[in-house]
């Protein structure tokens, strides 16, 4: 099996550990800020994988949507990274309002995004032609 076969697959189960486990955890300590984590733990997991992909996937297996989702993450962070550096508090409340309502729109584009590239890998490791 090809190893960025591997490596996408690992990525996807990660993905769906940082959204799962927290959730398990709530459950189990009858916690319900445990849920309110889950919103950090994909987004982490997310950031990593773009900056992983990023880098290390090739161009030609790229999905077509990736710029546009790593420019909005890009502007995202750069627009949270401002609002902590110049301490704005109410810039900042509605940032994290609109991210409350985007974040599961973002963590379900990239799971689909990521989904159509472990495809992609899976159909050209199972290619004869295919170095």
């Amino acid at each position: 099996m090809n190893i960025g076969l591997i490596a996408k697959r690992m990525d996807l189960y990660a993905q769906l550990l940082a959204l799962i486990l927290p959730f398990i955890i709530g459950c189990y300590y009858q916690e319900t800020l445990y849920f309110f984590y889950a919103y950090f733990s994909v987004g982490g997991a997310q950031v990593l994988s773009a900056i992983a992909n990023r880098c290390l996937l090739h161009r030609e297996l790229r999905h077509e949507t990736r710029g546009a989702y790593e420019w909005l993450l890009g502007i995202i962070l750069v627009s949270a990274a401002c609002c902590w550096w110049f301490r704005l508090e109410e810039p900042a409340l509605g940032g994290l309002f609109i991210l409350l309502i985007l974040s599961p729109i973002m963590a379900i584009w990239y799971w689909f995004l990521c989904l159509s590239e472990e495809k992609k890998l899976h159909v050209l490791a199972h290619r004869k032609d295919w170095v």
